[in-house]
């Protein structure tokens, strides 16, 4: 069967050209438009993800509505493991809320500094050398890990 097309192919020369660039075109049309679809994909999941991201601090930062929400802001404190992308930055904001929130009488009570610090220690041992290489590896097979 193959054997009959290439020779189809060597024989009808006027032919087979203009049908072999149709479907060589055609399939990089087609590989063009799948590939230019999920690198739009990609680019809004990381528009969604700033914009969580976003979000997460605005509650951290102002509560709900402008008071400090406690319950809020802990659970903003749990989203902050789930940006990697943003860990550096998480890690520097987990440190100046510390500091800032230890002096506010609101969240004397509250064990916030310990959700701040389970937090910045999860961001840590996510950002160890091996954690990395797993997450990575587990990452090329499994990407919206």
């Amino acid at each position: 069967m193959i054997t009959e097309g290439l020779k189809w192919v060597i024989e009808n020369p006027e032919k087979s050209i203009p049908l072999i660039m149709s479907v060589t075109a055609l399939f990089f049309g087609g590989m063009w438009t799948a590939l230019t679809f999920i690198h739009k994909a990609i680019l809004e999941s990381k528009d969604r993800e700033l914009e969580a991201y976003q979000k997460v601090i605005e509650v951290l930062n102002e509560g709900k509505a402008g008071d400090a929400f406690i319950d809020y802001q802990l659970d903003s404190i749990y989203q902050l493991r789930f940006f990697p992308l943003y860990y550096q930055r998480s890690l520097r904001l987990i440190d100046r809320l510390i500091s800032r929130w230890a002096l506010h009488p609101a969240y004397q009570n509250m064990k916030i500094t310990e959700e701040l610090q389970s937090t910045k220690d999860y961001i840590a041992r996510r950002q160890s050398p091996l954690a990395r290489l797993i997450f990575g590896a587990i990452g090329l097979i499994w990407p919206w890990f």
